[in-house]
């Protein structure tokens, strides 16, 4: 049974993810300069609104109760970008989220 991430609107609550390329999280993070998070139509950019998205660490955090998602259930989708990967890498397409007030 796949999990499956809650995010509740206007609160500090956050999903965080952890990258695995062939089973192992990605070393370094700090190589990113872009992800991308979509969310039926909401797009959480971090070159938009970059106070929604930390990936400063060993992971990316997505406070995604601060974007003001419809609620609902959903299949996200993670898309990267690095300097090696200017036009994105697709993580996934079915990270399951629900949103509640």
């Amino acid at each position: 049974m796949q999990q499956v991430e809650v995010v509740y609107n206007g609160r500090d609550n956050h999903i965080e993810l952890e990258l695995h390329d062939s089973g192992i999280n990605l070393v370094n993070y700090s190589e990113l300069n872009r992800v991308v998070v979509t969310i039926g139509s909401a797009v959480i950019d971090s070159d938009i609104n970059p106070e929604w998205l930390d990936f400063s660490g060993n992971r990316v955090v997505i406070k995604a109760g601060l974007a003001g998602l419809a609620l609902g259930s959903y299949r996200a989708r993670i898309d990267t970008f690095d300097i090696d990967h200017e036009n994105g890498i697709v993580w996934t397409e079915s990270l399951a989220i629900v949103v509640r007030a």
